[in-house]
């Protein structure tokens, strides 16, 4: 149970990272153009 759950967590953060990533991408193309 509590692998499972240092997974998840550690799975949620990865995608958090990964969408805050992209959007401070758009943001920095947007500005950009």
């Amino acid at each position: 149970m509590e692998s499972s759950t240092k997974h998840t967590i550690a799975t949620l953060l990865l995608c958090a990272a990964i969408v805050t990533t992209t959007v401070i991408a758009l943001a920095a193309m947007t500005a950009g153009a």
